[in-house]
């Protein structure tokens, strides 16, 4: 497993990147994928209907804390990676949804400075497989979760039969592929 800084240097460079692949029109793998994940999650949070207080762990780049409007007053995403925060900050503005997000530092292990018993949601997408220690994670989640709350992870697996399929359509980039069929990431 990567190491925290490791992680987070590569998230704090990818940041743009990532977020222009995802607001392309144009197909691509995350944009597939998150489209994919996207039907999911709503499908869930229609069944839970709507919340006042959501929480993304893990937020990126805001993506999936936009998501959580449909059902919640207010949303705080949290991410260690300062560019992630600085353009979900500037999605939500775009999106005229700044009065209803925050976004600050955090670690996803720790979730600091958050008050016990205050979320009726929390996502956790794409974030667990990174932590070392996923109980400390998840006990934290809980911990800042209401009684009645709800926690949402999603992780992704590369060596899935839906990446394969991705793989087929050309949407992986070449450099993955093989890598991926090995079942080496």
């Amino acid at each position: 497993m990567k190491s925290n800084n490791d992680v987070k240097s590569h998230y704090e460079k990818a940041a743009e990147n990532r977020n222009q692949r995802l607001q392309t029109k144009t197909p691509n793998a995350s944009r597939v994928n998150h489209q994919h994940r996207f039907r999911i999650i709503n499908q869930l949070l229609r069944k839970i209907g709507p919340v006042q207080n959501g929480i993304d762990i893990g937020t990126g780049t805001g993506v999936w804390a936009k998501v959580l409007t449909d059902n919640c007053e207010k949303v705080i995403g949290i991410d260690f990676a300062e560019q992630n925060i600085k353009i979900a900050r500037s999605n939500a503005t775009e999106n005229d949804l700044s009065d209803r997000f925050s976004y600050t530092l955090g670690d996803a292990r720790r979730l600091e400075n958050l008050s016990e018993s205050n979320f009726d949601i929390a996502t956790h997408i794409s974030v667990l497989q990174h932590l070392p220690d996923h109980g400390q994670a998840l006990q934290r989640v809980n911990d800042i979760l209401r009684k009645d709350g709800y926690l949402i992870i999603l992780v992704h697996n590369r060596r899935c039969v839906y990446d394969r399929n991705l793989i087929s359509l050309g949407l992986i980039p070449r450099r993955l592929r093989r890598k991926i069929l090995d079942n080496r990431i």
